[in-house]
């Protein structure tokens, strides 16, 4: 009977530490999309939209990865 005891404080550990650091992903996926909403130069690149499990993620990709170069490249 004792050993059930002393086996609770684990799960309730667990399931703090994922809960915790569920929060935390969440708090830093909003932070860099917050950083790539201002720091992505829409001259040059184009901005995506991700979903992901933790929410929502915007990417800053180039826009001649996107298309390809402007002209045919000449050898």
């Amino acid at each position: 009977m004792n050993r059930h005891r002393d086996a609770l404080p684990a799960y309730v550990g667990i399931t703090l530490g994922v809960g915790i650091g569920g929060l935390l992903c969440v708090g830093l996926n909003k932070a860099i999309n917050a950083r790539v909403l201002q720091t992505c130069d829409k001259n040059l690149n184009q901005l995506i939209y991700i979903q992901t499990a933790v929410g929502d993620s915007y990417g800053c990709i180039s826009k001649m990865v996107l298309n390809g170069p402007a002209a045919p490249i000449k050898p």
